[in-house]
């Protein structure tokens, strides 16, 4: 399997994002902000994006069952797996290949509790992954993780190795089709290369799944225009503006959330992202 990036790749962006922070940190944030917002409109700056996600995509499908395994490949730095721990009462497991990436997950889990050797070091694709974890858990996710890949097809394979059966399966892409493709090649044109373009539009990423065991649920776009789903390099020139880009967008979630609220608006051209969800046959 071809991969378009490599380790280095990968310890170079996780040493660069920051851990989230945890729970209580979260509770005891007693900002400007916050103050001047109160407290519902403080809690709709958080990303639009991942309010679709989990409020209305995953919490209309996946089971409501405390105790289930989950699995993300790729975890780092792990907090959509705290995500889905908080708000489904999952048993979280991560597969990560970046050392510097398993550290910072580890770090994650401490913080929210959670046991830090459920990070497990290595690449999802090994012999060994896919032996000593076969069949082991009840939930594989991924995000932004199979556009990495010349091949996904195979990269679905690994996914499904791992998944029981009747297990849910949720792979999430970014939607790299339009004016998302030409707002992210003008901060970051050099990370456009490691990412397989060829499947990070709506039509393409629904192919991938029309073969393979899985009964689908749900497969479509998410998400509005968000600054957040665009990186650059620091010291790029054009570092500053983004982060101008990523401050904004918290008043642009309030909107979203004050306009929208749960409904969407989702465009082929601007939502950041994909997702499909199935059931193993």
């Amino acid at each position: 399997m071809s991969k378009l990036t490599d380790k280095n790749y990968w310890d170079h962006f996780h040493e660069e994002i920051c851990v989230p922070k945890t729970a209580a940190v979260e509770r005891t944030d007693k900002s400007l902000a916050r103050r001047l917002l109160g407290k519902r409109l403080y809690s709709y700056r958080s990303s639009y994006t991942e309010y679709r996600l989990y409020e209305v995509i995953l919490k209309k499908f996946l089971p409501r069952q405390p105790g289930l395994k989950v699995v993300e490949l790729g975890s780092a730095p792990g907090g959509y797996l705290v995500e889905l721990h908080r708000r489904f009462g999952y048993d979280p497991y991560g597969i990560e290949y970046s050392e510097v990436g398993v550290a910072n997950n580890r770090k994650t889990f401490v913080a929210n509790g959670i046991d830090p050797e459920q990070v497990i070091c290595g690449d999802v694709t090994s012999p060994e992954i896919q032996r000593d974890w076969r069949e082991a858990f009840d939930i594989v996710f991924s995000l932004s993780f199979i556009e990495h890949f010349s091949d996904p097809d195979r990269m679905i394979d690994a996914h499904l190795g791992l998944l029981k059966k009747n297990g849910m399966l949720v792979i999430v892409a970014p939607n790299l089709n339009g004016l998302n493709k030409r707002i992210y090649g003008f901060f970051n044109s050099a990370d456009l290369a490691a990412h397989n373009l060829a499947i990070t539009n709506l039509a393409a990423f629904r192919d991938l799944f029309s073969e393979v065991p899985v009964e689908p649920l749900f497969c479509g776009l998410y998400g509005t225009f968000s600054f957040q789903m665009y990186k650059i390099l620091p010291g790029a020139k054009r570092t500053l503006l983004l982060k101008i880009g990523k401050q904004m967008q918290q008043g642009i979630n309030i909107l979203y959330r004050l306009v929208l609220r749960d409904r969407g608006w989702e465009s082929n051209s601007l939502s950041p992202f994909m997702v499909f969800i199935g059931r193993k046959q």
